[in-house]
């Protein structure tokens, strides 16, 4: 097993004919599912053993015992204003199938013992648990539990979130849309294991780029901190 992923492996599949589907926990069979698994095996994966029951993808990461941690994107289940059609927020959001195989995949590479978490950090305004129930990650992972026995965590890795409490909100007065109020920042748990500052030095993207880190910007995040760590 190795745990270097500098080789930069790509795989891409391309289906127009795709389409997400909508009752979870999305088992297999399904095109996502199978569009997963075929772009694993594109990556070259456990190529040997690719399309029988022995195939661990991800056994070349992760060994038994150890701990998951699955990344998407659940960046927030609203704008604003609540303007979000279902389409944007699909755009905008991982879909729990993409997950679903991988969660599948973890748990082969771990043998049965260790522990998978579904980690984010959404939008300072993004309501976590509306988000996941929106997607169906909630019932993909209740289901996960309750069914498989597989320990599977959702953490919100933020330390507070931004909730605003408007006197107007998007009132249109002569054709122009007004909006009155404040920001409450709200503490949240945030990660159970804490937190680490991780320096990458010269193997950072963002080596290099001398003083331009320090206008980068997040939303409603302290405009010295993405500075602080990006450099």
């Amino acid at each position: 097993m190795t745990t270097s992923l500098r080789e930069g492996r790509v795989g891409v599949i391309h289906d127009a004919g795709l389409a997400y589907p909508l009752v979870p926990p999305f088992d297999p069979p399904n095109p996502v599912y199978d569009a997963v698994v075929r772009l694993l095996e594109r990556l070259g994966l456990d190529a040997d053993r690719a399309g029988t029951p022995e195939w661990n993808p991800l056994g070349e990461f992760v060994g038994p015992g150890q701990h998951v941690v699955i990344k998407p994107n659940f960046v927030s289940s609203r704008n604003f204003h609540q303007r979000y059609g279902r389409d944007d927020f699909l755009c905008c959001c991982t879909h729990p199938s993409v997950i679903r195989p991988l969660i599948d995949l973890a748990w082969r590479a771990l043998g049965g013992r260790g522990t998978i978490s579904i980690a984010e950090a959404p939008l300072e305004g993004g309501q976590f648990a509306n988000t996941l129930a929106a997607l169906g990650v909630t019932g993909m992972v209740e289901t996960f539990r309750a069914r498989n026995g597989i320990p599977l965590e959702l953490i919100d890795l933020r330390d507070f979130q931004i909730v605003p409490r408007m006197l107007l909100d998007d009132v249109t007065v002569a054709g122009r849309s007004l909006n009155l109020g404040a920001l409450e920042r709200q503490r949240l748990p945030g990660d159970p294991r804490g937190y680490s500052v991780v320096d990458l030095g010269a193997a950072s993207s963002f080596a290099g780029l001398d003083g331009r880190c320090e206008r980068l910007r997040f939303h409603h995040s302290n405009p010295g901190l993405p500075a602080l760590h990006h450099q």
